[in-house]
């Protein structure tokens, strides 16, 4: 079955090169000699602007071929790149000890067409096939695609050590064996800050749409909006996530998530040690095995999922829940609900599909499903099956949702839970449970509108900010990520009036008259921050800003 799936792919993308434009398929690379030039670099310097498919072939050719040590100094790009008269290498190896270790700013220019297929040297496939200790920053892969039949397959970033990536997106379809996404394939101890993904990824075990494998580590404000499909852990955001440093913070999920087993709209596999926080997912998440989830399909111990909710439907023979398909051990859901409809052959809920916790508790409290909940066996409005050890308080769900519930939840009217006597219980409870837990991580507000959400309770500050990120974006705000100061440049005729900043919990840190000067932010902590401007003729735009 699998020697099937890989015929089909290697088919598929074998043609989608060949029929680019009418062209013949590639057979060489950028890499071979007469293709790439490295006369920009000079030893001595420490930035450098490159803007031509040949000059950022050298970059290759110096990190693969002489291993050269970019630490402390910049490569920028100043002009948009196509790719597609040569097959691209990656940029570093693992398998031949190179690793680019410097800063990489794509200045948000378009690289366009490409296309790597499976290549003898290199055992990492990206952009950059491998980084350590490197910032990668502005890049954007317009198109193409990564056939890899290998591990550690990205569209940015195959492997990465220790590296921050940061506004990057990628819209090129990859595929390979493990660790397949569309920003970066393996990462320990790295960085994933406001990235997006728009192509497609299939593989055989931990892929994503944005990091395949993230340890240790931060994901936050990264959107996923195409297919992702496999084997085993497959997530919209993350495949396998944990480590004691390890938080998913605001992102979301719009694509289908398909595979086996361990599969979730946020997480596929959450290992332990984790933080998911302020996540929404829309899309559809299917296991044909077993545990999918809303937010994480595989729930280990010692970790939190606060201020999540899910709107896609979620399918699995086993396991199936809103939330979290199947949980481990000791961990917490909190200020968390469900309006996708839930099925599995047996063991579904609206906020869990099966709960294992025998020696610690697992927490679910202050959550809601609407949802509608169907199966054979263990079926639960709230949860499918759950221990003894599992605590279950001020659950709440819609009375219509379930035919036959198990005892767990407490079970409500229409006009109940789209009242404001049910905000201010949810609200009151979140502060009676000191949701808290560590400072950066706050349980969000409640609210209610009748032309939102149903009309049923939604997070005010997400919604809110969720919405301006969608906003037309007519604003470049640089540098971003940026320390002491940003400029902003327009592509409007009319005048910027007003700045406005907000931090990741919506709360206003700047309120001003704007005056065309640089704005300082040597007060702000590292962070993200949301900036919109307000012109003149009343239009917003807004942009998200890096504060190192």
């Amino acid at each position: 079955m699998h020697i099937k799936i890989v015929i089909c792919i290697v088919a598929f993308f074998g043609f989608f090169i060949a029929k680019s434009d009418n062209l013949e398929p590639v057979t060489s690379y950028w890499t071979d000699e007469g293709n790439y030039s490295t006369e920009w670099f000079n030893e001595e310097a420490s930035a450098f602007y490159i803007s031509t498919a040949q000059e950022l072939a050298g970059l290759s050719v110096l990190i693969n071929k002489f291993n050269t040590d970019f630490t402390s100094k910049s490569v920028e790009l100043t002009d948009d790149i196509d790719l597609l008269a040569h097959e691209w290498t990656p940029i570093g190896s693992n398998r031949e000890g190179t690793a680019f270790n410097g800063t990489f700013d794509g200045d948000n220019f378009t690289i366009n067409n490409m296309y790597i297929n499976t290549q003898p040297k290199v055992n990492c496939y990206g952009l950059f096939g491998f980084c350590s200790n490197a910032k990668i920053m502005n890049v954007i892969i317009a198109n193409g695609s990564v056939n890899a039949m290998s591990n550690c397959v990205a569209g940015i970033v195959g492997q990465s050590f220790f590296t921050e990536v940061s506004n990057c997106e990628n819209y090129a379809d990859c595929s390979g064996s493990w660790y397949v996404a569309g920003i970066c394939g393996y990462s320990y101890k790295s960085a994933v800050y406001n990235c997006t993904n728009g192509g497609s990824h299939y593989g055989d075990g931990y892929v994503a749409g944005i990091a395949a494998v993230c340890y240790d580590m931060p994901v936050h404000d990264c959107v996923n909006t195409a297919y992702v499909s496999g084997n085993s852990s497959i997530g919209g955001i993350s495949g396998f996530f944990g480590g004691n440093n390890a938080d998913i913070l605001n992102c979301i999920n719009y694509g289908t998530v398909e595979g086996v087993i361990n599969v979730g709209g946020i997480t596929g596999n959450g290992y332990e040690a984790y933080f998911i926080n302020g996540c929404h997912n829309k899309g559809a998440v299917i296991a044909s095995s077993e545990n999918a989830g809303g937010i994480v399909g595989i729930a280990g111990a010692a970790s939190s999922v606060l201020n999540c909710y899910n709107s896609g439907k979620i399918t699995s023979t086993h396991a199936a829940g809103g939330i979290a398909g199947w949980i481990i051990a000791t961990s917490n859901y909190y200020n968390c609900y469900n309006i996708g409809d839930v099925c599995a052959d047996n063991s579904a809920g609206g906020i869990a599909g099966y709960s294992e916790a025998n020696i610690e508790n697992a927490n679910i409290s202050n959550c809601y499903n609407t949802g509608i909940v169907d199966a054979v066996d263990d079926k639960g409005a709230v949860i499918g099956f759950a221990t003894e050890q599992t605590l279950i308080t001020d659950a709440f769900y819609l009375n219509a949702c379930i035919d036959e519930n198990n005892e767990y939840g407490i079970s409500m009217q229409q006009d109940e839970m789209q009242s404001l006597d049910f905000v201010i219980r949810l609200n009151d409870n979140a502060l009676q449970h000191n949701m808290c837990l560590v400072d950066e991580l706050k349980w969000k507000s409640w609210t209610i509108n009748s032309s939102a959400n149903d009309g049923y309770p939604y997070f005010d500050t997400f919604f809110a900010m969720m919405k301006q990120y969608t906003s037309n974006n007519i604003i470049n705000v640089s540098p971003n990520p940026a320390v002491d100061y940003i400029s902003i440049k327009t592509k409007s005729n009319d005048a910027v009036k007003k700045i406005i900043i907000r931090d990741i919990k919506g709360s206003t840190v700047y309120n001003f008259d704007f005056n065309g000067e640089n704005i300082n932010i040597s007060n702000l902590r590292s962070g993200i921050y949301l900036l919109t401007a307000i012109f003149t003729n009343g239009i917003k735009s807004a942009v998200k800003v890096v504060v190192e």
